[in-house]
């Protein structure tokens, strides 16, 4: 009786260890996100991509996946959207819907990926944007990335 309370006891000792660990572990992050707390910023986001074949620059004409997502100071993530398109003959692709997100600190970002699926697999790109890269787009961000793919993929 005495082993099986010394073990119980032995095991909430650590099961409280890992709460206040775990309890550390958010002040700790909570307080880096006061520290790089911005002030309240929306921005709107609008992409193209063009797709090319490495060494030709011929237009990549296929299958488009687009990804965009908001991860906030703290880690968590949200307003996570995707689209699916091809690009044309020219190889462009116009994501059709434009996204906007808030920004309140400098840790905040939103990535952006797309990718080429292509019978030899698929390639891609990614953007990350941050507090700083977009306070001073005061009418949001349009750009048009670019995406190089191997010259046999099809």
């Amino acid at each position: 009786m005495k082993k099986a309370i010394t073990i119980l006891s032995a095991m909430l000792f650590v099961g409280l260890l890992a709460c206040v660990l775990v309890s550390c572990e958010k002040d700790e992050e909570d307080e880096k996100c006061e520290e790089t707390k911005r002030k309240l910023i929306n921005r709107s986001f609008h992409f193209d991509i063009y797709v090319s074949h490495e060494g030709s620059n011929e237009p990549y004409q296929g299958n488009m996946l687009f990804a965009i997502k908001k991860t906030y100071c703290n880690g968590n993530t949200s307003g996570s959207y995707g689209e699916t398109g091809a690009t044309d003959n020219t190889g462009y692709w116009n994501v059709p819907v434009g996204y906007t997100y808030e920004f309140a600190n400098s840790l905040d970002r939103v990535e952006v990926t797309f990718v080429a699926a292509t019978g030899a697999g698929s390639h891609s790109v990614t953007e990350v944007f941050t507090y700083e890269d977009v306070a001073q787009q005061h009418f949001g961000i349009e750009m048009t990335i670019t995406l190089v793919i191997p010259w046999d993929a099809k």
